[in-house]
């Protein structure tokens, strides 16, 4: 079966989407506000819902193909709430690596699907960290979630 896309816009670009035999396999978000809309369910009607402020968990399948810490990493930050942020020190105690806080920085700047695995909610003890697409897509995801940065 070849990778199917759906298109989400957004007010500063798209977010695709790319499944792999029924699961969500990675989520590109680009700036390029030309892309039109392109449904593919449930993931496109679960993004464009958490984007509305109707969802705050998604509830299909993900293709993870990884072990060890860095599956540790992705499932424990799959399931930091939304609204709520941590530290890259907190998600590296947290999957058994407490001295780790960089490796977990390299994990989310690979993380495959992002928002579904919500790497913008982790942040540097000193500041809002980065972000694998840019500050700014990061910035407007915590904002969407009611995120202050005087907080972070």
């Amino acid at each position: 079966m070849a990778t199917e896309l759906g298109v989400v816009t957004t007010e500063i670009g798209a977010i695709l989407l790319h499944a792999d035999y029924g699961m969500l396999s990675r989520i590109e978000l680009v700036f390029d506000s030309k892309l039109a809309p392109k449904s593919l369910p449930p993931f496109t009607t679960q993004i464009q819902e958490y984007l509305e402020g109707c969802r705050k968990t998604f509830d299909f399948p993900l293709y993870l193909p990884y072990a060890g810490f860095k599956k540790k990493v992705l499932l424990y930050v799959k399931e930091i709430p939304f609204g709520r942020v941590v530290t890259y020190g907190e998600v590296a105690k947290a999957a058994g690596s407490p001295g780790a806080a960089r490796a977990v920085g390299q994990i989310m700047k690979r993380n495959p699907l992002p928002i579904v695995i919500p790497c913008h909610r982790v942040v540097s003890a000193r500041g809002i960290g980065g972000f694998s697409a840019g500050l700014e897509w990061k910035r407007f995801l915590l904002e969407l979630e009611g995120v202050s940065f005087d907080a972070i």
